[in-house]
Parts: C-alpha cells; structure tokens; sequence
C-alpha cells in the first residue's frame, strides 16, 4: 500500500455487521459470508470507507504498535483477497 494502491469502495451488493469481534460480510448476489477479525474488520472499514490506505497505514501501526511495512504488506494481503472475492473494487472500478 503505498501512493499507487488505489482506495477501495465495498461492492454494492456486500453488507456488513460489525462488533468488539470483527466482522461479518454478506455478499448478497453470491450468497456468501465472509468472516473477518478485528484487525481485518478495522483495516476493512477505514480502506472501504475511502480513507487514504497510507494514512490508515500509519494510524493503525502507531495505534497497535506494529511495524508500518509488516502491516502495509498484511493490508495488501487482504485487500488483494477482498478485491479477488467481489467484496471490495479499486475506486473509479466498476460494480
């Protein structure tokens, strides 16, 4: 994640419930569910909710303290399966 990975936005047809635990995502047309921790939950809500991946990047090491690449390379991680899986698409992509 760095200047050239692209902010995400969540597939309209992906929901979302959310708590102390992590996530659970439904995709509605694939009817499927994909369970996610509370660190791919956090990291999930701030990079599909438009933020800037590098400054969640940042906000999240500090915040957790871990290092900045080992969490870049985690983030790149689960985003590349979110967009593999239809839960998430590169902003300015289509669906």
């Amino acid at each position: 994640m760095s200047g050239s990975d692209p902010r995400l936005r969540r597939h309209h047809a992906v929901y979302t419930a959310a708590d102390r635990d992590g996530a659970v995502l439904l995709h509605s047309t694939q009817n499927r569910l994909y369970g996610l921790n509370p660190s791919a939950a956090a990291l999930w809500e701030r990079l599909c909710g438009g933020e800037d991946p590098d400054s969640v990047i940042s906000d999240l090491s500090g915040l957790w303290g871990v290092d900045e690449e080992r969490l870049r390379a985690d983030a790149r991680g689960l985003t590349d399966t979110l967009v593999r899986l239809g839960l998430a698409v590169p902003e300015g992509g289509s669906r």
